[in-house]
């Protein structure tokens, strides 16, 4: 990822909110925009060229369907269907005590262009398991 970041790149960083667990190549001064649903890691001024959203809902990826949704425009298949899974991930199948309104809005949005949702998030969770399995140390790296 170093060779392939320009000086005049520009990195939004979704579902974040700190270089921590980030690439050595992401420098603080090319992030131009940090997208989350949780503060906990943010540190105030720590990315000085960056628009800064953090709001308290379930997903990263609720924030993101919203800014589709005031825009008007359509989500491209493919990444409704990255949103789409985001958002159940996140907040296992809108059950979790962090789930929103907005969370359940962002979701119904998605359902209608997702082909066979229950079966894409099951398979979404059975290779989560299986990775799991696989290398149960990697949960604490």
């Amino acid at each position: 990822i170093d060779s392939q970041i320009s000086p005049d790149t520009k990195v939004i960083i979704v579902d974040g909110s700190s270089l921590k667990g980030m690439h050595p190549g992401i420098k603080a001064e090319k992030v131009t925009e940090i997208i989350d649903h949780r503060i906990v890691d943010y540190v105030e001024g720590s990315f000085p060229k960056a628009k800064i959203q953090i709001e308290a809902v379930g997903a990263a990826a609720t924030l993101i369907v919203e800014r589709y949704m005031h825009s008007k425009k359509l989500i491209p298949a493919e990444l409704s269907l990255l949103l789409f899974g985001a958002i159940v991930h996140n907040t296992l199948w809108l059950k979790s005590t962090n789930t929103t309104q907005r969370d359940i809005v962002a979701l119904a949005h998605l359902a209608p262009s997702i082909p066979s949702p229950r079966i894409v998030t099951q398979e979404m969770f059975e290779y989560a398991a299986e990775a799991i399995a696989k290398d149960p140390a990697s949960l604490v790296k």
